[in-house]
C-alpha cells in the first residue's frame, strides 16, 4: 500500500488472491518494466519472469535451494549477474541468511527427497479436477486407470530370452512374486548400454546426478 501511495506500480504474487490479481502478477513478472512484485513462494515456480533486477528477500528463506530459486529470477539478460539483497528484520533472521550464503558458496544444495504417499498433493489435484469439471461422476474416478500388473518385454541387448520374471496372483490384479518397479526396468535398459550404476551428470553448479537409481533385473542378463 505504502509503495502504491508513493506512485510505484506494484504488484502482488499469492495464492490466496483472486484469479484476476494472480493473473495480473503473473503478465508483470513477464511484461512489465520499472515496477514492484510482492511475491512469497511464488518466486520459486515456473513462472516467466521476464527481466528482473534485483530480488529482495525479507529475512531468510527455508534452504539454499529456495533461496538459489529466488535469486535465480534475476541476471537473465546478457551481461548481467543474478543477485539477491537480504534485508534481516532479526538477528535470527540475519544469521540464517549467513548460513545460507556460506552453505551455497561450499556448493551445498540440499537433496530432493519426494514424499513416499504424498496424499495432501492428491487430494488438491483431485479438488481442482472438481472444480474445473464443475463435479465428476463416480463412474469417471474409475475410468481408464492403469491396473497394478503389467506385463513388459525385453529383448535384445544380452537380455536372456524366454525369462520370465515375478508374477501375479491368480486373478493377475496384484504382484505375488518379485515385484519390478519402472526405476529397475530403466536401470536394466542402461545396464544393458553399457552404462555403470556409478554413472552420473553434473549440473550448473557441479552437482553430481546419477543417471539411474533402480536395480537391474535380476535373470536377465
Amino acid at each position: 500500500m505504502l509503495l502504491r501511495q508513493a506512485g510505484v506500480d506494484t504488484f502482488v504474487s499469492h495464492s490466496s488472491l483472486g484469479l484476476d490479481e494472480r493473473r495480473s502478477a503473473e503478465r508483470a513478472f513477464s511484461q512489465r518494466q520499472n515496477c514492484v512484485i510482492v511475491a512469497t513462494s511464488s518466486l520459486e515456480l515456473g513462472l516467466d519472469v521476464g527481466d528482473l533486477d534485483r530480488v529482495i528477500q525479507i529475512d531468510a528463506p527455508p534452504s539454499v535451494s529456495s533461496f538459489l530459486q529466488r535469486m535465480g529470477r534475476t541476471g537473465r539478460r546478457p551481461d548481467t549477474t543474478s543477485n539477491c539483497l537480504f534485508l534481516a528484520t532479526t538477528d535470527e533472521g540475519l544469521l540464517r541468511a549467513s548460513a545460507l550464503i556460506d552453505l551455497w558458496h561450499e556448493g551445498f544444495v540440499e537433496p530432493v527427497v519426494a514424499p513416499p504417499k504424498p496424499f495432501h498433493i492428491l487430494a488438491q489435484q483431485l479438488m481442482a479436477l472438481v472444480l474445473q469439471e464443475r463435479g465428476v461422476g463416480r463412474s469417471e474416478w474409475f475410468r481408464d486407470h492403469w491396473g497394478a500388473v503389467q506385463t513388459i518385454f525385453f529383448a535384445g541387448g544380452g537380455t536372456k530370452g524366454g525369462t520370465v520374471v515375478g508374477a501375479s496372483d491368480k486373478f493377475g490384479g496384484c504382484p505375488s512374486i518379485d515385484p519390478q518397479t519402472p526405476e529397475n526396468m530403466a536401470a536394466t535398459i542402461y545396464q544393458a548400454l553399457g552404462l555403470p550404476k556409478t554413472a552420473a551428470w553434473t549440473d550448473a553448479i557441479n552437482r553430481p546426478h546419477h543417471v539411474y537409481h533402480g536395480e537391474p533385473i535380476r535373470g536377465l542378463s
